[in-house]
């Protein structure tokens, strides 16, 4: 992880010196050109590895809010290894992969909130489900927005939706993906050797790694 971990930061870095501003209004103009069509003031792109791009999303869009949606590893895991992504995430296919790459995008997000103090806001997956109304608040205070009571009934929508989640968007808030991986506790053992010190804390006490 640390090889990889040096390289992504190297790379980064190394970027960085190549742009201009020239460059980056280009880079910028490419990236919206080539969003999908809609009609909104705003837009979210919420893809899985967008993680690995914060330092240059803030160079390209310093206005724009950054959300880190955060959620207890196993259940992140599991959540990937069930997607058949269209393409991409290779690593989602394999447990140890998996892990192994959970544990890179935990000291990458490190990296980006020292490097971006105050930048980033993280949002609980857990705090939202059980206490949805004072988390959208904070949200939608972070983006800026005025606070509307339809946030909070966000499955009422009529919008187009082509995200992997569009199923659960259409549903109100629910729990019963909370800890979900515990269904799958035996099947899982790869993943959360892989996962080290950010296993289920129930697993880690049990010594089994």
């Amino acid at each position: 992880h640390g090889t990889t971990m040096t390289n992504t930061i190297e790379s980064f870095y190394n970027d960085v010196k190549m742009l201009d501003e020239n460059k980056i209004k280009q880079l910028r103009a490419t990236y919206i050109s080539a969003a999908p069509p809609h009609h909104e003031k705003y837009f979210t792109d919420k893809l899985p590895g967008n993680y690995n791009y914060i330092g240059l999303i803030h160079m390209l869009f310093p206005n724009a809010p950054i959300i880190h949606c955060r959620r207890e590893a196993a259940d992140t895991c599991l959540s990937c290894y069930r997607q058949l992504f269209t393409s991409g995430h290779e690593y989602s296919y394999d447990m140890t992969e998996l892990g192994s790459q959970y544990q890179f995008y935990e000291k990458l997000m490190a990296f980006w909130h020292q490097l971006l103090p105050g930048r980033i806001l993280d949002i609980t997956y857990e705090d939202t489900i059980t206490d949805t109304g004072s988390q959208a608040k904070k949200l939608i205070e972070h983006c800026g927005l005025e606070w509307e009571d339809e946030c909070l009934n966000f499955h009422q929508t009529k919008r187009a939706i082509t995200t992997a989640s569009f199923h659960q968007v259409r549903k109100p808030i629910y729990k019963t993906s909370l800890k979900g991986w515990r269904r799958y506790e035996k099947q899982l053992e790869p993943l959360f050797k892989a996962l080290g010190p950010y296993a289920p804390k129930e697993y880690l006490q049990n010594k089994k790694i």
